[in-house]
């Protein structure tokens, strides 16, 4: 789930996880530079993490436009880095 600004909220999938950001695909169009907050599905439920969104990309999947949004985190809490360092 990434909710920004307001009541935005979208699902999506994350991609390329690490401790300094990840890869968001969605439907929905996220602005550049557009700070985000995401709930993280790992090991013990969800765990929030908030960030920027630095870039995005349209792709087509399967007919559908997505797209892919590069989201670098603000601040990542130890035991969180923990439970991504260890995927």
């Amino acid at each position: 789930m990434l909710e920004g600004p307001g009541s935005m909220r979208m699902r999506g999938m994350v991609h390329d996880l690490s401790e300094g950001g990840c890869q968001f695909r969605t439907t929905a169009l996220v602005g550049v530079g557009t700070r985000v907050r995401l709930q993280l599905p790992l090991e013990g439920g969800l765990h929030p993490v908030e960030g920027i969104v630095r870039y995005v990309r349209p792709e087509e999947q399967r007919g559908i436009r997505v797209y892919l949004c590069g989201i670098e985190f603000a601040r990542v809490s130890p035991p969180l880095k923990r439970l991504i360092r260890n995927l």
